[in-house]
């Protein structure tokens, strides 16, 4: 999937909510109109200085353009389609793939989606750089696993986090990295991954 920031339709929506002309909208950033007029109009690729002055304009101006597309884009959605979303600490550099991101995530390389807004930027909100992906995800003959939030759940994590190295042998821990593979994607409730609060390694022994 290709990323598309839609900088355009983001300042001129931007713009249209202030009720400004180009002119007065360019005075008020510090930029030529022109400038405004081919960046509207996609001529232009926006350069990272006029991006950081919209959308600082417009958090200055308290509008909320990431809420408005979060209220929006599911009216564009197919029916079996669902709209998630990804908060990142910075630009996810080329196009998004299930390998890009740590590769100690809980469920091994990629990054987490979530279906909530709200939530994805909760853990990235004091990044300079962050950033907010949407994703358009076809989940049609998706084949996944859902964990409880349960012993089994702690386990598998700790594995793909490498604090069960000691027992990746057990057959305890081979089963629960077979279930964890047989599978296209991973489903989860959501919950707060602060299991190492939850576990420590005299619980694993205690276990085994």
């Amino acid at each position: 999937m290709t990323m598309n920031y839609n900088f355009q339709k983001d300042m001129k929506a931007i713009r249209e909510i202030l009720g400004m002309t180009q002119e007065e909208f360019a005075e008020k950033i510090g930029v030529e109109q022109a400038m405004i007029s081919r960046n509207e109009l996609g001529k232009n690729l926006p350069s990272s200085q006029l991006t950081e002055r919209v959308y600082q304009f417009a958090f200055d101006k308290k509008i909320q353009i990431n809420q408005l597309k979060k209220m929006l884009w599911p009216e564009n959605l197919a029916s079996d389609h669902k709209l998630l979303f990804h908060g990142a600490k910075s630009e996810i550099a080329g196009e998004i793939d299930v390998t890009i991101g740590r590769t100690n995530n809980d469920f091994g390389c990629g990054f987490y989606t979530g279906e909530s807004y709200d939530q994805s930027i909760s853990f990235i909100s004091n990044f300079n750089k962050s950033c907010v992906y949407f994703l358009d995800f076809n989940n049609v003959d998706l084949r996944c696993k859902k964990y409880n939030v349960d012993q089994e759940w702690m386990m598998t994590i700790a594995y793909y986090k490498n604090a069960l190295s000691k027992y990746a042998e057990h057959p305890i821990v081979q089963k629960l990295v077979a279930q964890s593979t047989d599978i296209t994607h991973t489903h989860m409730n959501l919950v707060l991954f602060r299991y190492t609060k939850l576990l420590s390694q005299k619980n694993y022994e205690n276990y085994f």
